[in-house]
């Protein structure tokens, strides 16, 4: 199976900045700013259902509400402008900017884990990655 940790650490949240894309008509208009100093951190919802599959889900401490995100292969990131956008359950669009390469690299690093874990079930390591 897969990590046995249900949550891992949340990221350092200072200067991270979770947006919310605005669409009229069916067609994006602008990002608007929903929260500063987000902690985007990364959950297992299966962590309390015994012989269940790994599926991680992305989470942003620091904001009063926000979206329901699993990892998947729909987020893009973009090293160039420190972000990733997010497609939400729901069919909206969130994004999260960072304020250093560091910050970025750290997050995209352990979300590349996590997609790793809920693609095959089994954690990241180079052991793992020889035998996918």
């Amino acid at each position: 199976m897969g990590n046995t940790e249900s949550r891992q650490s949340p990221l350092e949240s200072a200067g991270v900045v979770l947006f919310k894309a605005v669409v009229e008509n069916g067609e994006f208009v602008a990002w608007e700013q929903f929260a500063e100093n987000v902690t985007p951190s990364f959950y297992n919802i299966n962590e309390d259902l015994p012989h269940s599959s790994t599926e991680w889900h992305l989470e942003f401490e620091g904001s009063v509400e926000y979206p329901d995100i699993v990892v998947d292969t729909k987020t893009q990131f973009s090293s160039a402008e420190l972000k990733c956008v997010f497609q939400a359950g729901e069919g909206s669009f969130w994004a999260l900017l960072f304020p250093s390469s560091d910050n970025f690299a750290q997050f995209s690093q352990r979300y590349n884990g996590c997609l790793f874990e809920n693609t095959f079930q089994t954690q990241l390591n180079d052991e793992n990655l020889e035998k996918v």
